[in-house]
């Protein structure tokens, strides 16, 4: 049985991102419609690296401070049975960037989210810099702005740009998997996303220090 705060991470995953981001002036983004709000990815048993998470269609209000939301961001414990999950980690980081352990969530053992994968949000900050990697059974931030198609290594995205905010989403049809950045350059940005490379579960836990 899934519990009820699953429905809440759409909002808490966008004030967990954004969390700091409040020190420099970012563009201002609306409130989420409801169905953005309370609306849970269902991923297919396809391999995290071939999934679609379409780009947000909703923009959504953006929250100065989250870190006390982290715990309950992501979903709980469930016994569904799920095919194979990838996590990834930047090979790639922009100088300064340092992983930030109160911002970041790593599934533990046994613990799976919506459709039966796992999940991660790793997040590095820089001064007023913010990088965020996430993937599995979360939601992108539903970032408004400038759209385009990309290629990223061999991955097709939609890049949005929105003032100092951008946000690479890679098409997936099991979870999601995306990057976004504040205050980085597009470029940045871009060889971060094109960095992004398979690491043990347990490896990416000591890397970001969440246990």
């Amino acid at each position: 049985m899934r519990r009820a705060v699953w429905r809440r991470i759409p909002m808490l995953l966008v004030m967990l991102i954004c969390a700091g981001c409040g020190a420099a002036t970012a563009p201002p983004v609306a409130t989420p419609s409801p169905t953005i709000a309370g609306a849970a990815l269902r991923p297919s048993p396809t391999p995290l690296a071939t999934s679609v998470a379409p780009p947000p269609s909703s923009p959504a209000a953006l929250s100065p401070s989250a870190n006390a939301a982290v715990a309950s961001a992501l979903p709980a414990a469930t016994t569904v049975k799920t095919s194979t999950f990838v996590y990834l980690w930047p090979a790639y980081l922009p100088a300064g960037m340092q992983v930030s352990p109160t911002e970041s969530r790593i599934a533990r053992a046994g613990e799976l989210g919506e459709g039966g994968i796992g999940f991660f949000i790793i997040t590095f900050k820089a001064g007023t810099q913010k990088l965020v990697v996430g993937g599995g059974s979360t939601e992108t931030l539903p970032l408004t702005g400038d759209q385009r198609r990309v290629v990223v290594g061999a991955r097709q995205a939609t890049l949005t740009t929105n003032g100092d905010q951008r946000q690479v989403v890679f098409e997936q049809t099991s979870g999601s998997l995306f990057v976004y950045s504040f205050g980085l350059s597009e470029e940045e940005l871009l060889r971060v996303a094109g960095s992004l490379a398979p690491i043990d579960v347990a490896e990416m836990r000591n890397r970001a220090g969440v246990q």
